[in-house]
């Protein structure tokens, strides 16, 4: 009996990808933002199959559970690819939460998937984000990063406060995760 230990990037294994997403803004008298409750996520997937980027964002949400296999687990986004009809699942990783945003211009993780039979590639800020005030913690409730520039007057400190130049990253988690095959070479 021979035993092969290869890496996942050289075969079609669907063990699931851990993808983080890693956002960069720049921020004027706000010490951090963060998702609101109940935000949607938009994000742009790749299917692992047919390797075709998906043209539309599809939507997740921590609320949202879908029960789907044998036995049933539990996942945030269930969806099929639109070129291959291949189903693909994602869910937040287990453990870990969403992480405000305080790391001012430069690029700081805030959310970790887990998916299996496609990764992310793209992330849309749209909806409505939290944020503090940086002398007096003034409360931001509504800040709506659908623009390129988002700014309010933070009347207890007496100075704007804006959110600016924001970009995203999905990076695939590099891990030396190997997947060990046992092939009978008497065939």
């Amino acid at each position: 009996m021979l035993v092969y230990t290869c890496y996942r990037a050289n075969l079609h294994i669907y063990s699931p990808y851990i993808v983080d997403l890693y956002l960069k803004a720049g921020l004027d008298n706000i010490t951090e933002i963060t998702p609101s409750e109940g935000y949607v996520w938009h994000l742009r997937a790749e299917c692992d199959d047919c390797h075709n980027v998906h043209y539309f964002f599809l939507e997740m949400t921590q609320e949202r559970m879908y029960y789907v296999g044998d036995p049933k687990e539990a996942y945030n986004l269930v969806s099929t690819c639109v070129f291959c009809k291949k189903q693909f699942k994602a869910k937040f990783e287990t453990g870990s939460k969403i992480i405000s945003y305080t790391m001012a211009g430069e690029f700081q993780r805030i959310a970790s998937f887990e998916c299996h039979g496609m990764k992310f590639v793209d992330f849309c800020t749209r909806g409505i984000w939290t944020g503090k005030g940086i002398k007096c913690g003034t409360p931001f409730n509504k800040i709506d990063l659908t623009s390129r520039y988002w700014e309010r007057y933070d009347k207890k400190a007496f100075k704007y406060a804006s959110v600016y130049n924001k970009e995203s990253c999905l990076k695939v988690r590099e891990e030396q995760e190997q997947i060990t095959m046992s092939v009978n070479s008497d065939v």
